[in-house]
């Protein structure tokens, strides 16, 4: 297993990851708080009311937390 962490706005984006919601940006955010997902690839989603979709594909080290940073673009 290994983390992602998201540093992305707007926080209340819904986040879906490989097409399962887990949940919101900002469950997801700063030091002490990541997701847990399996090692390896996965498609991230990010989708907000009155925001451009963003779609991610992360690589997941085992026993590391990879942090993405980013922004969705406001309509």
């Amino acid at each position: 297993m290994g983390g992602l962490q998201l540093d992305v706005e707007p926080r209340r984006a819904r986040v879906y990851v490989d097409g399962w919601l887990v949940g919101v940006v900002d469950e997801f955010s700063g030091y002490y708080h990541h997701l847990d997902l399996p090692g390896g690839p996965h498609r991230i989603e990010l989708v907000a009311s009155d925001y451009d979709l963003l779609l991610v594909e992360v690589v997941v080290s085992p026993n590391r937390t990879t942090t993405y940073r980013g922004s969705l673009n406001h309509r």
